[in-house]
């Protein structure tokens, strides 16, 4: 009698596993099929700004741009990122 009822004890936390289980392996897989998406919505938004403005700094740490050139090309940043 006590084993029946051990088993039958054991039978719903089995499933109640399986289920988290089953819904964990499904945020996973949804979490990389959108992984992609937002990578390329990054990349045209705020990445490209940032990767711009860096590339800006550099010309200009290394003498190759002045101030003014620098700013004409900042202010031309959000036609060349969309």
């Amino acid at each position: 009698m006590a084993a029946a009822r051990q088993r039958t004890a054991l039978l719903p936390r089995i499933l109640a596993l399986a289920l988290c289980a089953a819904s964990v392996l499904g945020i996973v897989r949804l979490a990389q099929q959108s992984a992609p998406v937002a990578a390329d919505s990054a990349a045209a938004g705020g990445d490209c700004l940032a990767r711009k403005r860096a590339e800006i700094d550099r010309e200009k740490a290394a003498g190759r741009l002045t101030a003014e050139q620098a700013m004409i090309r900042r202010q031309k940043l959000k036609a060349d990122c969309g």
